[in-house]
């Protein structure tokens, strides 16, 4: 292949690597700005992460849209041999509905972000301490926490570092080996050789850090809140186990009629 054979390639995987190389920073700072707001609370940092990583994704996806769109409206406002409105409009159909799919994903997983929420429910069980609960009521209560914990060992498990985050190292070796190959030897490409995936090696690793460390506090944070909703069920459950909610007050308001019939 010459070396305008290479020209395509070389400025695809060159593409294609700035694109993920993007993405791994926005992913390193969405692991730095979920650390700092998860400190008290895991729900809160895994929402924040999702949010920041939403944002880095945002701005790639509206980027491919202009091109698409572009491209679209090239197919269908030229003329000659290269108008084809058919396939134009087939890209505006696909670009649109991807973008609906994109937003819907978006915002079921900003919303189901962060795992197990203990804070909601050890709110919920604080606005039944001064009121009556049932054995119903504790049952409720502790379904709710078993499912928590559920969703809590799955989140765990789920958030490990993927493979694929070292994925954009290879793209730039990918790259590298374009330049060398279909460009005449500079030196500035040997030291390109190294920097692209170094770079991408390097902020891999320091986003599994960040990561490891978001975990760790989270799940300290989670299990501070978790012994503060054990505590609180306790507590309802041996004011639900003393009787049946009113009873006593129906007992003192019938000894109360019959001093009054006595007295009659």
């Amino acid at each position: 292949m010459t070396s305008a054979e290479w020209t395509p390639w070389i400025f695809a995987t060159l593409g294609a690597w700035a694109v993920l190389f993007y993405c791994q920073l926005g992913d390193l700072l969405a692991e730095r700005a979920g650390l700092r707001a998860g400190a008290s609370e895991a729900e809160a940092g895994a929402r924040r992460t999702t949010s920041v990583r939403v944002l880095f994704g945002a701005v790639v996806l509206f980027i491919a849209a202009v091109w698409v769109v572009d491209i679209a409206a090239r197919l269908i406002g030229t003329t000659g041999s290269g108008s084809n409105p058919a396939v134009g409009a087939l890209l505006l159909i696909v670009l649109a509905v991807l973008l609906a799919v994109v937003a819907t994903t978006t915002l079921f997983a900003v919303t189901d972000a962060g795992g197990a929420g203990y804070s909601r429910l050890r709110t919920e069980l604080a606005r039944h301490e001064h009121s009556r609960v049932t054995r119903d009521d504790i049952a409720r209560f502790r379904s709710e926490l078993d499912s928590l914990d559920a969703d809590r060992t799955t989140y765990r498990d789920g958030k490990r570092v993927p493979w694929w985050h070292f994925v954009p190292a290879l793209v730039g070796l990918l790259a590298v080996l374009s330049l060398l190959l279909g460009a005449e030897p500079r030196w500035w490409l040997g030291l390109l050789a190294l920097l692209l995936p170094s770079a991408s090696i390097q902020v891999a690793i320091a986003t599994a850090g960040v990561r490891a460390t978001r975990l760790r506090a989270a799940a300290t944070a989670d299990e501070t809140l978790r012994v503060g909703v054990v505590t609180a069920l306790d507590l309802l459950e041996r004011r639900a186990a003393r009787g049946v909610p009113g009873l006593s007050d129906r007992v003192s308001r019938a000894l109360q009629i019959l001093r009054e019939q006595e007295k009659k």
